[in-house]
């Protein structure tokens, strides 16, 4: 298994036209009140740095591909034009309400004020099991700064190409597929 780079995710999450995942993103977000209460459709809480909208399109892209429907504070028309207390509330609100989290960890991600206090809060009402890093690096930087990141699971690609989700180091040789578990 290895974690991907930049270069990677964008190959993978290039393979659609990229009008076709910015409507299909667009779709998403209109229709992402609807799919909150659809049994089946999985919604993952997408947390990302605005520097990395790019990236994230390619992990929306990724998610939907094994089965998930991302949710993006940035594609949702309720969230306030300027960060203040009632975008706090609403974060809140869609962390609850999404059935996985994803934490695209890329250096300019662990630097934001946003994404930490995300990933804190989806700690306190999800369970481990419904929370993952999707790590991004071009280095073979371990984020030695932000050690809390080592007790949650990752995204990773698995040795066949296949995507999975593997627990932290010692046990990070026996994960499941990122299908599975979507939609565990």
């Amino acid at each position: 298994m290895s974690i991907l780079t930049f270069g990677e995710l964008r190959r993978i999450g290039q393979e659609a036209p990229l009008e076709a995942r910015y409507n299909s993103l667009l779709k998403t977000a209109r229709l992402e009140k609807s799919a909150d209460q659809k049994p089946g459709n999985v919604l993952v809480f997408l947390s990302h740095s605005h520097t990395d909208n790019n990236t994230a399109h390619w992990a929306i892209n990724l998610i939907k591909r094994y089965g998930g429907n991302a949710w993006v504070d940035w594609l949702d028309p309720e969230m306030p034009s300027q960060t203040n207390a009632e975008t706090a509330t609403m974060l809140k609100r869609k962390i609850t309400s999404c059935q996985k989290f994803i934490l695209l960890a890329t250096p300019d991600a662990l630097q934001s004020r946003w994404v930490p206090w995300e990933l804190g809060y989806a700690d306190s009402v999800k369970t481990l099991d419904n929370v993952a890093l999707l790590p991004i690096r071009d280095d073979n930087y371990d984020y030695p700064e932000n050690e809390y990141l080592g007790i949650y699971k990752s995204i990773q690609q698995a040795e066949d190409g296949q995507f999975g989700v593997f627990p932290p180091p010692p046990n990070d040789e026996n994960g499941i597929s990122l299908k599975r578990w979507l939609t565990s």
